[in-house]
């Protein structure tokens, strides 16, 4: 009876830790809307990307998430977004592919963006290390066209080399769809974003947790 009893009693920590894992796991994700209203500095730059040639905006993109103004880049290349409102979901930089480089990145780069070529570099780095692992601009499924400035390449270069073995969970990725369709559109990601704010269905999860937790704790007090 003893061991069938620990049994029990091991189940049910086991069960409330879950329950707590579950609720902290809910906290990375928070529904809302973000509209995009703009751009900032930055600028149109050749790219082949994967096979095919095109001139594209590099640079900071002005948001408001839920009532907030952020700026944000892109990791996703390969999606569109406009200027109007989408349904959004914000998530932890591990959650995306080569997302903790490109989060470190932002971190050590973003607040430093003085001009047009750093933030336009800034988006060439994070885009190399999104798409392509951090191969380099030259080859890839993200290259950067002849056409460009010999100093700018060399920019999105030294972001590149230097972000190598470098992680960071400081930034949010936003996840976007369109509003009516629900269609994906362009990721992008931020370092401005406040941090989700659970919402009363995570508390819920977090409380049932720890109710079976230190209920366990009592019972095996008063044994």
């Amino acid at each position: 009876m003893k061991t069938t009893r620990r049994f029990e009693s091991g189940f049910k920590v086991c069960l409330g830790m879950l329950g707590l894992c579950l609720a902290l796991c809910a906290t990375n994700v928070q529904a809302g809307i973000i509209t995009i209203n703009g751009v900032g500095l930055g600028g149109d730059v050749p790219l082949i990307a994967n096979g095919t040639p095109e001139n594209g905006f590099a640079g900071q993109i002005f948001t408001n998430l839920n009532g907030s103004n952020i700026i944000a880049y892109c990791v996703d290349l390969f999606h569109g977004i406009g200027y109007t409102s989408y349904n959004n979901t914000t998530g932890a930089p591990s959650g995306y592919s080569n997302g903790g480089r490109a989060a470190w990145i932002l971190e050590n780069y973003g607040g430093n963006v003085g001009g047009n070529d750093q933030a336009t570099a800034l988006q060439l780095a994070l885009w190399d290390v999104v798409h392509d692992g951090g191969d380099g601009l030259s080859t890839g499924t993200v290259i950067l066209g002849g056409g460009a400035s010999v100093t700018l390449r060399n920019a999105a270069q030294d972001i590149i080399l230097a972000s190598y073995g470098h992680s960071s969970s400081r930034a949010t990725i936003l996840y976007n769809n369109d509003l009516s369709s629900g269609a994906r559109m362009q990721t992008l990601i931020t370092y401005d974003a406040s941090s989700p704010t659970p919402e009363p269905s995570t508390y819920g999860m977090m409380g049932v947790g720890l109710a079976v937790i230190v209920a366990n704790w009592k019972r095996k007090r008063a044994q």
